[in-house]
Order: structure tokens, then C-alpha cells, then sequence
């Protein structure tokens, strides 16, 4: 929303706010001008998180340009010697290779 539309409904709001406070101030019905006060911003902070949700779904389900398409991930396990040859680096500790166990 750009700045001067803000200002525009910033200053709807306290126009309406000061019309309330007057009603009341003549004999107004002190419950039913605030529930129609709060009915409004109810309505405007519905709507704002209303389309924050439907923006947040969009990004949510749009798709990732910087990942990487599914056949670049496919690989052939089967050149390795080891189930789990590649995982060295999650056993610091641990000898990179079976047969120096055996030395």
C-alpha cells in the first residue's frame, strides 16, 4: 500500500473516531457506536491479514528459481563401494576406510 493511501485511511479512521466520541457526547448508544467502531477495525485487520495469508500461500507454492530441477539430483548409487562411503564427514573419527581398521 503506498504511503499516501495509508494517510488517506489513517485519516478516514480518525475522522470516524472523533464522529463516535461526539455521538456518544450527545446521547449516543455508548454500546452500540463502539461495537460499530470496533466492527470496523475488526473488519480492516481481517482483511490486511487476509491478504498477507493469501500472499504468504502464493510465495509458499510458487516455485524455487534457484533450486534445482529434480533430474539433477539423480545419481547412480551403485559406483559406491560403500553404502555409506559418503558419510565420512559425519564420523570425523572414524577411519575413511574399512580396511584400515584391519592394520
Amino acid at each position: 500500500m503506498r504511503d499516501d493511501e495509508r494517510m488517506r485511511q489513517a485519516d478516514e479512521q480518525e475522522r470516524r473516531a472523533h464522529e463516535t466520541l461526539a455521538s456518544i457526547g450527545r446521547g449516543g448508544d455508548l454500546g452500540a457506536e463502539t461495537l460499530a467502531l470496533s466492527n470496523e477495525f475488526t473488519d480492516r485487520q481481517t482483511a490486511r491479514l487476509g491478504a498477507w495469508l493469501r500472499r504468504f500461500a502464493r510465495v509458499r507454492r510458487a516455485p524455487d528459481a534457484h533450486a534445482p530441477a529434480d533430474d539433477a539430483h539423480a545419481h547412480d548409487h551403485a559406483d559406491d563401494a560403500h553404502p555409506h562411503a559418503n558419510d565420512a564427514h559425519l564420523h570425523p573419527h572414524a577411519p575413511a576406510d574399512d580396511h584400515e581398521e584391519a592394520r
